[in-house]
Parts: C-alpha cells; structure tokens; sequence
C-alpha cells in the first residue's frame, strides 16, 4: 500500500508544483490578504477546495494510462487500492488545513478582528467541511472516473435543495443543536464523520469490486 501512496503522491506533486497554480494561488492569497484583509480566509479555503479536486485527476490518470490494467495483473487487491486512495485524500486535507491554520495565525496577528480561538474554530470546521466533501466525492470518483466531480455536485446540489423544501427542518435543527451541550455536538459530529467516512469507503470498494 505504501508503493501505491507514494504513486499518487508523486502523480499530485507534478500536477502541484505547475508554476500556473503555485503563482496563481499565491497572487490570490496575497491580494486577499491586502484587500480583504480578515477574509482572505475565505479565498485560501475556495483555493484549498480547488487543490482538493485535483486528486480526480489521479483517476482520470489511471484510466489514460493504464493502471488500472495494470493492477490487474499484479494482483494488488481492490481493499489496498482503494485504503491508499483515502489515506491520500486525508493527508491533502490535513495538510491543506494546516497551511490555512497558517494563513489564519498571520490574519490574527494582523488584524485581530477575531479571537485566536474563533480562527482556530473556524480552520476546525475547515478540516471537517473538506472531510466531508472528499468522503462523499470519492465514491463518485471511482463510479464515474473524469465525470465524477461534475455528478457528484449536481446530485448534492440537488439534494441540498430538496432537504431545503421540508417544512420547519432548520428550525428544528436549530432547536436541537442549543439544547445540548458543545461537547455533546462535537461528539454527534465526530461520529457522523467516522460513519460517513466508513460509508464511503465500503461504497467505493464494492464499486471498484463491481468495476473490476
């Protein structure tokens, strides 16, 4: 498993370090943080989201250059490949969380218009929305390889829309989240991410399984 984590590594690193998106991400940051001053952090996290979806290209890769083929006949199993695939993912989160745990530190001493620890919470929430989204794109990734990204966001943006249309639902989330304690939220948002984590990776398996 390690020798495939360190193909898809390699195989982001050369799309990463294009001169194009190492300038373009820097130039934005940097303007943000000059003319946006405290909301540059909004910037870094939309160009966080961009690196994230880069790893379809991984997928996009392995169809074009035959990897998947090849795999076949080395017998890698399917559980190995799809594990070193979700590490990965986990790894570019944690790793794009930390730079904006970064950004956010440099915006605080700047400005200070919020406290350290409302940056700290919102680099938090960071780690737990690009989570969220890698683990429900990546089943799409594997079931439709290049056209995975645009499905699986017409199917979200779908879904959020009709969650939207039922009667009182916010309301009663907003209910139900101040009648219990912070401590309380953070350990029903934790499980819900390990399920939905172990929900994804089973799909995906089964998927690549079926794909064979």
């Amino acid at each position: 498993m390690t020798g495939l984590l360190v193909k898809d590594l390699y195989e982001l690193k050369k799309l990463w370090i294009q001169p194009r998106y190492l300038v373009t991400s820097v130039v934005i940051t940097l303007a943000g943080i000059v003319v946006f001053n405290s909301s540059a952090l909004i910037i870094s996290i939309f160009i966080s989201v961009f690196f994230i979806n880069t790893i379809q290209t991984l997928f996009v890769e392995d169809k074009k250059n035959g990897w998947n083929l090849f795999v076949k006949t080395i017998e890698i199993s399917s559980f190995k490949i799809v594990s070193a695939r979700y590490l990965l993912s986990i790894l570019v989160c944690l790793a794009l969380t930390f730079v904006n745990a970064g950004i956010s530190k440099f915006l605080w001493l700047m400005y200070r218009d919020l406290s350290f620890q409302e940056y700290l919470i919102l680099t938090l929430i960071f780690l737990t929305v690009t989570l969220t989204y890698i683990f429900v794109m990546l089943p799409f990734f594997y079931l439709f390889d290049e056209n995975g990204l645009t499905i699986g966001i017409l199917l979200g943006v779908l879904l959020v829309f009709l969650i939207s249309r039922i009667s009182g639902l916010s309301e009663y989330v907003i209910t139900f989240l101040r009648s219990i304690t912070n401590f309380e939220i953070t350990f029903i948002g934790i499980s819900i991410l390990l399920l939905l984590g172990i929900s994804s990776f089973i799909c995906s398996f089964l998927i690549l399984k079926w794909k064979g």
